[in-house]
């Protein structure tokens, strides 16, 4: 005898809730063990933007030194007072640290490659101060643009 779809008779619609639950029940069974093991992978303990914002942190640091010391004619101290106020942690104190003043160049280097990128900012005429990319050094400043012209009459 040939099955076709006229001579098969649909379940009783107590053995299709009853095949359900049990698929159902298994699935959840199955699943139970893994669920702990996803959640365990799901934790991250890795920082990976530590290095990135430490970066950024360093270039801002570097940058508002560099406008404190040579755009505002202020002294470190003043700068860490004021400029700096906002880092919970600067880099350094006004008495020294990971950073360095190159007063000749008006130029200012934040960290140690030991811990992390050095960061690097340099007043240019005209423009005032520039951040330098992490693989700059102070070496590369004079190639920096400024903009040599006098200043506008008046005030």
């Amino acid at each position: 005898m040939a099955i076709t779809p006229d001579s098969v008779a649909a379940p009783a619609p107590a053995t299709c809730r009853a095949l359900a639950a049990f698929a159902l029940a298994a699935g959840l069974a199955l699943a139970a063990p893994i669920a702990p093991l996803a959640a365990q992978e799901q934790e991250e303990s890795w920082d990976y933007w530590a290095p990135q914002r430490e970066m950024v942190r360093r270039g801002q640091q570097a940058i508002l030194t560099c406008n404190g010391l040579f755009t505002s004619h202020r002294t470190l101290e003043q700068v860490y007072e004021r400029e700096l106020a906002f880092f919970r942690e600067p880099i350094g104190t006004p008495a020294g640290g990971d950073y360095e003043v190159d007063r000749e160049q008006r130029a200012v280097a934040i960290g140690d490659r030991a811990t992390g990128p050095v960061m690097r900012a340099a007043f240019r005429d005209g423009i005032g101060c520039v951040i330098l990319a992490p693989d700059q050094d102070f070496g590369d400043i004079t190639g920096l643009p400024a903009v040599d012209m006098p200043p506008p009459p008046g005030d």
